[in-house]
């Protein structure tokens, strides 16, 4: 059996959770130390969800638990449509056949047997209720890194004011994640279930695509590395209570209780909301290329980890113009200094546009399979956007302001003395030379067009 050794406590308590806070009048939060989940005879309970996204507006598509005597499984059919990331997760998407949607297993083929969210939530409240018997309450016990399946949870059962009932049975969630991560941080380099699954329990070839499956995974997972070989330390009529008993203790250390986890709620829909108020400033930059929007994620999240919103942006900038902003962003903000000056720019460019006008990117290599060179292989043709201009045969770069966001700050002068202007080449000079075709074999395109 692989044993994980117990590292240096990185996924502490404290910082199990980005945050567990209440929101406030100005839109900050304020950080409070999580209460520890008291000693008692609980139930363990693994479960997961099959969700149609990652946002807290998705919606649940199944609701999967486990214990070692007892399983729940109970497919929704949600009204909104699974994103493609999740279809690929879940191997689940929605059909229409006539007038009816219906959810299918891509994999097996099948159409699934659904039931509305609320009926869902309604029987997996009395599942967790049998499971409970006569014992304090139930500690369920999930295995994620993002942290979204519990806010998906509480927002459901708060929409169909379910929220009392769920109390009454559940009293807190444990973290699979960080107990992995402090139990075999010397070991274990991965802490992901199907990482963990093919180290811990040898399934290389675990299906991990639906709720149910990862239940059940969750619970050997967290046995195994809690120190106890296997499922039947935890079902033996004898030494199972007592097995069980361990399990929960070391739990107990990554458990948050239901209160702190609705707390961290409110401040999820609070960031959400700053979130929002700012894609107004990131709209240019959420509109161009991968790179641009994982960018303009990373600066926005920045923004709104510091408490600022727009309003508070807006108000800086009218009060004392550039340097407001630059003062704002600077002492609430810890980033570093390339990412503070883009944050300022960017600010700039959308509330003073007339003095910062935003930035495009201005060039962009294409394949064009019907030009060769020469040897009759096919070459690499360079197209030129906007911000070239075409003058007297030669191609020269266009103003500053044209460059991609992140490139270069707007107040700065574009260097070109480093490279010298491309010549185009024309039909004539290629038939009636006959020196060597060009070096790499590119030549330049006066055609912006062929985007």
């Amino acid at each position: 059996m692989f044993v994980c050794s117990t590292g240096s406590p990185r996924a502490s308590r404290d910082n199990m959770v980005s945050s567990n806070t209440t929101e406030e009048s100005d839109g900050k939060v304020e950080n409070t130390k999580p209460t520890e989940l008291p000693a008692g005879n609980y139930t363990l309970v693994s479960w997961d969800l099959d969700t149609t996204g990652s946002r807290l507006v998705d919606e649940i598509c199944q609701i999967g638990a486990y214990t070692p005597t007892s399983s729940f499984s109970q497919y929704v059919m949600p009204y909104r449509d699974l994103t493609q990331a999740a279809r690929r997760r879940h191997n689940i998407r929605i059909i229409t056949i006539g007038r009816f949607r219906m959810l299918k297993d891509v994999k097996r083929g099948r159409v699934l047997k659904t039931k509305s969210e609320v009926s869902a939530l309604t029987d997996f409240i009395q599942w967790l209720s049998e499971a409970k018997g006569d014992k304090d309450g139930v500690v369920l016990l999930k295995h994620e890194n993002r942290k979204i399946m519990t806010p998906l949870l509480l927002e459901a059962l708060g929409k169909y004011n379910l929220m009392d009932d769920f109390r009454k049975v559940v009293v807190g969630f444990a973290d699979g994640y960080a107990f992995a991560e402090n139990k075999c941080a010397k070991s274990v380099r991965y802490f992901t279930l199907r990482t963990l699954t093919s180290i811990l329990l040898h399934r290389d070839d675990q299906e991990l695509d639906h709720a149910h499956n990862r239940a059940q995974a969750i619970y050997e997972v967290a046995t195994n590395v809690a120190g106890l070989e296997n499922l039947d330390a935890i079902k033996d009529p004898e030494k199972g209570p007592k097995n069980l008993a361990i399990l929960v203790d070391a739990l107990r250390p990554f458990t948050l209780t239901v209160s702190e986890e609705e707390n961290s709620l409110v401040n999820l829909r609070a960031t959400v909301v700053r979130q929002d108020s700012f894609r107004p400033v990131f709209a240019a930059m959420l509109s161009r290329n991968s790179r641009e929007r994982q960018r303009a994620f990373n600066l926005r999240n920045i923004l709104v980890g510091a408490g600022l919103n727009y309003e508070s942006t807006r108000l800086a900038h009218e009060k004392s113009g550039v340097e407001g902003v630059k003062t704002l962003v600077s002492e609430a903000v810890q980033a570093k200094v390339k990412d503070l000056d883009d944050l300022v720019r960017i600010l700039m460019e959308h509330f003073a546009p007339e003095d910062y006008p935003k930035s495009v990117p201005t060039e962009k290599i294409v394949r064009n399979g019907n030009r060769r060179d020469s040897s009759g292989k096919r070459v690499r043709v360079k197209s030129e956007s906007k911000g070239k201009k075409i003058q007297n045969g030669e191609v020269t770069v266009g103003s500053i302001g044209e460059i991609g966001a992140g490139d270069a700050p707007s107040d700065t002068t574009l260097d070109t003395t480093a490279s010298s202007p491309c010549k185009l080449v024309t039909s004539s000079t290629q038939s009636g030379d006959s020196s060597p075709p060009p070096l790499e074999n590119e030549v330049a395109s006066a055609d912006s067009s062929t985007h």
